[in-house]
């Protein structure tokens, strides 16, 4: 016999394939039964309640399954990996499951349950249908076009997963959620404008999408999930409109070309590595000034070869944790535009370098910013007791050499220092 049935379920199919029979009797479908077998037609009998999930996975032959008026329950993940599946046929008296054209509805028509692997080119959604089903359209490698009803509020996660030849769906408004893994490994995406009306992108949606080279966030969105747009190798542009709250981890980890990105004002929290291995990345402008202790974890691994702009200031327990070249970097990030921060941030940020003047002296010094001068000058930093320090640090940048001895020359009497003002402006 090619079944292992326990009490009315098969739970394990031991044929060779071809065409498998289910014997009469058999009530339930166990969980895997199928899983990997040969079998290319699958005839499910009169009686059967219950295919529960994964009963057909990963049949590489199957092209066929026959449902009979009986099944009640179809579990999740029924049909995941069958990559030749051409046909799933309902019985007409089945009172909960409908096919049209092969492809598995409930019998109301409202959703979306599983599409077969070989459909192609251009796929139009029923009108009426409310919901596309998790891993619905998993792998249907030769779709290029998905049209979707205005019905459609709903799109479970991974239901274009695979789908490589994708290069357009008309998703709307409607949709409150990119849901997880939504457009995984869609590579033929290469431009995506996410509408307004969206207020999360899950977890991985665009990840492996390698030739998606622009998207933009529009202000509903709230919060982009971790590993959102990881290696989108191709990506050169992201606008990120105000109203975003939270990026996760890595949302944009491996994305090569992208060169400049403006984290908006209402950007609380950054996740860690959140433009990690960025390689072309020079230009990153942090507006916000409400950032969480974890978003300085995030920017703390930005290099000095990444020119940013930061507003804000971590707390002292983050401040603790961070090595000596983190904090070198964090000083000169914050202090770029020391003109435009508050005053609270600036306070912040002059207690961290009065901690240890030795090493953030020199480091300011090398960014040739009189900006930076005018405010260390400002908030006494620039003394008599740091006069040999500052000096010493500007021998490359004359200019704030210059206003540096300029400063403390008004301060004292000392004509020594009128003498070297006068030999540094003759350079």
């Amino acid at each position: 016999m090619d079944f292992d049935i326990k009490n009315g379920c098969v739970v394990k199919y031991t044929g060779k394939g071809g065409t498998a029979d289910i014997p009469e009797g058999v009530e339930v479908i166990g969980e895997t039964a199928f899983f990997k077998s040969a079998a290319e037609v699958i005839n499910i009998p009169y009686g059967v309640k219950k295919i529960n999930s994964g009963a057909f996975s990963a049949c590489t032959k199957l092209k066929t399954v026959n449902i009979p008026e009986t099944v009640e329950f179809i579990g999740d993940n029924v049909f995941y990996g069958d990559i030749y599946l051409t046909q799933i046929n309902v019985s007409d008296k089945n009172m909960f499951f409908k096919s049209v054209s092969g492809v598995l509805y409930d019998k109301e028509m409202k959703t979306l349950l599983v599409c077969p692997k070989k459909a192609e080119g251009v796929f139009t959604v029923p009108e009426g249908i409310e919901e596309i089903k998790e891993l619905s359209f998993d792998s249907c490698g030769q779709i290029t076009e998905i049209k979707l009803p205005e019905s459609v509020t709903k799109i479970g996660g991974r239901a274009f997963w695979g789908c490589t030849k994708l290069n357009k769906i008309n998703i709307d408004g409607r949709i409150k959620k990119l849901s997880n893994s939504v457009f995984y490994n869609c590579p033929a995406l290469k431009e995506f404008c996410v509408p307004e009306g969206i207020t999360e992108i899950g977890d991985r949606v665009f990840g492996y999408c390698f030739y998606l080279k622009k998207v933009v966030i529009p202000k509903s969105v709230k919060k982009i999930g971790e590993n959102c747009f990881r290696d989108c190798f191709r990506i050169e542009e992201i606008v990120l409109n105000e109203g975003i709250e939270s990026i996760g981890g890595c949302a944009f980890f491996d994305c090569y070309k992208l060169k400049s990105i403006t984290v908006p004002k209402s950007v609380c929290h950054l996740g860690m590595d959140a433009f990690g291995y960025c390689r072309e990345l020079r230009n990153v402008e942090v507006l916000s000034e409400n950032l969480d202790d974890e978003s300085f974890i995030a920017l703390s691994g930005l290099g000095e070869n990444v020119d940013i702009s930061i507003y804000a200031a971590p707390s002292e327990n983050v401040w603790a944790e961070l090595d000596e070249k983190k904090k070198i970097n964090f000083i000169n990030y914050a202090l770029k535009n020391v003109k435009t921060l508050s005053a609270g941030v600036k306070l912040k940020y002059l207690v961290y370098i009065k901690e240890n003047l030795s090493v953030f002296i020199p480091a300011l010094c090398r960014k040739n910013n009189v900006d930076v001068m005018e405010f260390l000058a400002g908030e006494g930093v620039i003394n008599s007791a740091t006069r040999d320090l500052f000096l010493q640090s500007l021998e490359e940048n004359p200019v704030c050499k210059a206003y540096v001895v300029d400063y403390l020359g008004k301060k004292s009497d000392n004509s020594e220092l009128e003498l070297e003002i006068d030999e540094i402006l003759s350079l």
